[in-house]
C-alpha cells in the first residue's frame, strides 16, 4: 500500500510582490508553483525530489507535511487526506528541521529532544531509549548534553534529523538535511540515515539539489524543473536512459556532455565540426547528442579532436574536459592509463557511438532510434 499519494496538483499559488514581475510568471499577482505533479511513495520507500532552486520540490514537501494545502488536487498520507485530516497526517510525519530557531538555545540537545518527544506524544517509557538511539545514529552522542546555542551549523543539521527520528514516524520528510555538513561527515550521515530508515521501515521523502545524494539514497528519484516532474525513475534508469536533456545534464557526475548537431542519411555531425559518427534509425534533422564520460576515451585516431581545458584526477579515475568545434566533451581515464593529458594539449577522442543518447533540440525530450529492417 502506498504511504504517500500526491495526486495531480494542478495549481499551487504563491503570492509574490510586484518586484518579481520580471520573471514572467505572474498572473494577477500569483505564481504557479506546481504544475500537474503526481507521485506516490510505497511503505519503506525512499523517494527523492531532486531539482535546482525554484523547481517546486520544497513546496511539494510542505504539502505532504500540511504546512501548505493545495488549491487543486489531493495529498494523502497513510490513507488520510491532508486537507480533511491534517492532524492525523501530522501525527504520522516527522520533519527534519535544522535551523537555530527550531530549538531552545539555552537547553541542551537532550533537553530539546525530551521536550519535542513529549510534544509528539512519544510514550514516556520509550523516550530515553529513543533519544539515545538517535544521538548514536546521528553521531551526536558526545554533544548530547551540550547547550544548543554552542552548536555549529552542521550539528544543527544532525539535531534536526534526530528530532524527526525520535518520533519513529511512518513518513520522514527531509529538506536538504545534509547541506550544512562537510564532505566526509555528509557521506557518513548519509549512510547512517539509510540504515536508520531501513530499521524503522519509514517512508522517506528527501528533497535535495545534490544529485550525488539523490542517486545514492533514493529507491526512486523525481527530477523536478519549473514546478513539474521531468522524470520519475530509479537512479540507474535516470543515469542510463534520461528522459530529457535536462535530466541528462542534471543527474550524474560529471554531467552528460551534450553536443548539438544534425543527422543526415544516418550520420550525426556536430554543428561546429570535428565530430561525426553513424546514427542509424534516427530521422534526418537537427538533434542533440549526449555522451556519458565513460563512453569517451582519449585515443589517437579517434572521431573527435579538441584541446584539453582541464583535468580532474581522482586517483582511481580522472576526467578530461575537452573543447573543440563540437563544443565541450568530458572523457574518462582509469587508473591504468600510462599518462594523463595536460591542459592545453591537443588530443583525439574515441566515442562509443552505441552508447550515444539523442534529444529533440526543441522539447529536449529523448529520441529513440527506430530499428531498420534487416
Amino acid at each position: 500500500m502506498d504511504q504517500v499519494i500526491f495526486n495531480s496538483v494542478g495549481k499551487i499559488f504563491r503570492h509574490r510582490p510586484a518586484l518579481f514581475n520580471w520573471l514572467g510568471k505572474e498572473r494577477g499577482g500569483e505564481t504557479i508553483a506546481l504544475k500537474g505533479v503526481s507521485f506516490s511513495a510505497a511503505k519503506a520507500e525512499v523517494l527523492v525530489l531532486l531539482g535546482p532552486n525554484g523547481s517546486g520540490k520544497t513546496t511539494a514537501l510542505k504539502l505532504v507535511s500540511t504546512m501548505l494545502l493545495p488549491d487543486a488536487g489531493s495529498v494523502c498520507v497513510g490513507g488520510f487526506d491532508a486537507r480533511r485530516n491534517a492532524a492525523e497526517v501530522r501525527r504520522q510525519v516527522g520533519i527534519a528541521v535544522a535551523t537555530e530557531r527550531s530549538f531552545f538555545p539555552r537547553l541542551s540537545a537532550r533537553e530539546n529532544l525530551e521536550f519535542f518527544a513529549t510534544l509528539d506524544e512519544v510514550p514516556r517509557n520509550e523516550r530515553a531509549l529513543r533519544i539515545e538511539e538517535v544521538f548514536r545514529d546521528t553521531g551526536l552522542e558526545e554533544q548530547s548534553d551540550t547547550l544548543v546555542m554552542k552548536f555549529s551549523s552542521g550539528m544543527y543539521q544532525r539535531l534536526g534529523i534526530a528530532r524527526a527520528l525520535v518520533k519513529h514516524p511512518g513518513v520522514l520528510l527531509l529538506d536538504e538535511p545534509l547541506s550544512g555538513l562537510d564532505a566526509s561527515l555528509r557521506a557518513a550521515v548519509r549512510v547512517e540515515l539509510a540504515l536508520v530508515q531501513r530499521a524503522l521501515g519509514a517512508t522517506m521523502l528527501f528533497v535535495t539539489h545534490d544529485q550525488s545524494e539523490a542517486l545514492a539514497l533514493g529507491h526512486r528519484v523525481a527530477v523536478m524543473r519549473d514546478g513539474a516532474i521531468e522524470q520519475l525513475a530509479s537512479p540507474r534508469t535516470l543515469y542510463e536512459r534520461p528522459a530529457s536533456a535536462f535530466v541528462a545534464a542534471f543527474a550524474g557526475t560529471p554531467a552528460m556532455s551534450l553536443v548539438p548537431g544534425e543527422v543526415h542519411d544516418g550520420v550525426f555531425r556536430a554543428r561546429g565540426g570535428d565530430l561525426a559518427f553513424a546514427a542509424p534509425g534516427l530521422r534526418s534533422g537537427p538533434v542533440t547528442a549526449g555522451f556519458r564520460a565513460e563512453a569517451v576515451r582519449p585515443f589517437d585516431g579517434g572521431e573527435a579532436r579538441g584541446v584539453v581545458r582541464a583535468v580532474e584526477d581522482f586517483g582511481a579515475e580522472a576526467f578530461v574536459y575537452v573543447e573543440g568545434g563540437f563544443g565541450s566533451i568530458v572523457a574518462r581515464c582509469d587508473a591504468a592509463a600510462p599518462a594523463l593529458p595536460v591542459a592545453g594539449e591537443r588530443i583525439e577522442l574515441a566515442l562509443d557511438a552505441t552508447r550515444a543518447h539523442f534529444f529533440d533540440v526543441h522539447s529536449g525530450r529523448r529520441l529513440e532510434p527506430v530499428a531498420t529492417p534487416a
